[in-house]
């Protein structure tokens, strides 16, 4: 029996800037093992040799015994079980693919290596208009660095451009050669995904792009430029842009598709649909930012009440919270209080007006701070971009926990006003390089 497994095989290669970066290739392995008899009329022993190969030798070659291009990796165990008949084949088979396991356990730990990343993830909350798949299109790039190659990057990344180029409200002459040009990029750098047999049939790998919705995103730029910006609604069925009813003419499209054929749904249908969830205006009620274009949102009740200095510290694993405090209390010129209780919150909302029309409000995100546990050794902290009042510019920063500073029942001090609502302890992230990765548009910070 033979087997034929892809692995990817790491390498090690020096860019210029001197850092040393992860790439990798794509190596078949071949794997033989069948039954063998070693002696007969003398005992009768059988052997189950597993032998490896690599697919990168010449079929001629590897076939040829002196080529020694066969490696044996392991004897196979030939067990005899004290069951039943039926019962035999069956658990030699699992006995069989067990030590598969344990023998090529590093071959497939490449392989899984991509899944893995995905699975440390935590799902995406309070996006509720995002499925899984456009979930996973916000973070295919970065899980991608260190798998593939930097063209196979390139050609995902420019896909994902072009379709959030495509979608812009609000078109312009800039956006639309920007769009043009990611085209041009994933089309310059798709072969990157053929060589590695990513791109993959009912019948296995295929070696071609021949798609019809990328033929049709070559005329998306002319479209764009002559009648704007493209319908922002689903094309999957029955939410079409026009809805056709028997025996009749197609009805007029300047409505909404989707109410459109909810209207022409019957009685009993229309009591299993489910709108999509309100937008909740934090903006009435929430925490503002100096310039009013962010609202922050937590609950009533926060999720750890009364914990003191050392309790916070311990349950959150940071050990200069106090310093920290102590700098923002004294930066904004007001005095630390001499015995403070904390609440803490492990997540907040966050909100925004729309980029592309001011007076539209955002769907809230969900950004979580929850502490070091069993399942998160180092916290399940989300990652934020912010600007600095200060000095300026952008940082990327995680954010380790939500807290607000309370006095002790029955004290008749005052909070000082810097102190008077939640605050966030965060922790900045450094560049590894001064510049964005060549040709990807990727920064590395650490």
């Amino acid at each position: 029996m033979t087997l034929t497994i892809s692995i990817k095989d790491k390498s090690t290669n020096l860019e210029n800037s001197g850092h040393q970066m992860m790439h990798g290739r794509f190596s078949p392995i071949i794997a033989a093992s069948d039954k063998t008899p070693v002696t007969k009329h003398m005992g009768g022993l059988k052997m189950h040799p597993l032998f490896l190969t690599i697919g990168n030798i010449q079929g001629d070659v590897r076939v040829k015994v002196m080529s020694h291009a066969w490696q044996c990796t392991a004897f196979m165990p030939i067990p005899t079980f004290i069951v039943n008949s039926n019962f035999q084949t069956l658990l030699q088979s699992c006995l069989w693919h067990k030590c598969i396991d344990l023998v090529c356990s590093n071959l497939k730990i490449m392989g899984h290596k991509l899944d893995v990343r995905f699975k440390s993830h935590h799902k995406c909350t309070g996006v509720r208009h995002f499925s899984e798949h456009q979930d996973i299109q916000h973070t295919i790039v970065l899980m991608l660095w260190g798998i593939a190659s930097s063209g196979f990057i390139c050609a995902v990344q420019a896909m994902i451009d072009f379709i959030d180029l495509a979608q812009n409200p609000l078109p312009s002459e800039s956006s639309i050669a920007s769009m043009t040009q990611a085209l041009q990029d994933f089309h310059d750098n798709k072969q990157a995904i053929l060589d590695t047999e990513a791109r993959q049939g009912k019948s296995g790998a295929k070696d071609d792009f021949f798609i019809p919705k990328l033929e049709l995103m070559q005329s998306f730029a002319r479209a764009i430029s002559h009648v704007g910006t493209l319908m922002q609604w689903t094309a999957d069925d029955p939410l079409i842009n026009a809805i056709v009813m028997e025996d009749e003419e197609i009805t007029s499209t300047e409505t909404d598709p989707a109410f459109a054929w909810v209207s022409n749904a019957n009685q009993a249908a229309q009591l299993h649909l489910q709108a999509l969830r309100p937008i909740h205006n934090h903006f009435l009620k929430g925490i503002l930012s100096d310039n009013a274009q962010i609202a922050f949102n937590v609950n009533m009740k926060a999720d750890h009440s009364r914990l003191d200095m050392s309790q916070l510290q311990s349950l959150y694993n940071i050990s200069d919270f106090y310093h920290a405090l102590h700098l923002y209390v004294t930066r904004n010129g007001c005095i630390l209080p001499g015995q403070l209780s904390f609440n803490t919150w492990m997540k907040f909302r966050i909100q925004l007006h729309s980029t592309f029309h001011a007076c539209r409000i955002m769907p809230s995100h969900q950004i979580h701070a929850e502490p070091p546990s069993s399942n998160f050794l180092r916290g399940n902290c989300d990652v934020v971009l912010f600007n600095q009042r200060v000095n300026g510019g952008s940082h990327v920063a995680q954010v380790q926990t939500i807290f607000q500073p309370t006095l002790p029942k029955g004290s008749r001090a005052q909070v000082t006003k810097c102190l008077s609502q939640p605050l966030v302890y965060i922790q900045l992230f450094d560049f590894v390089m001064s510049g964005s990765k060549p040709s990807m548009g990727m920064w590395i910070v650490r």
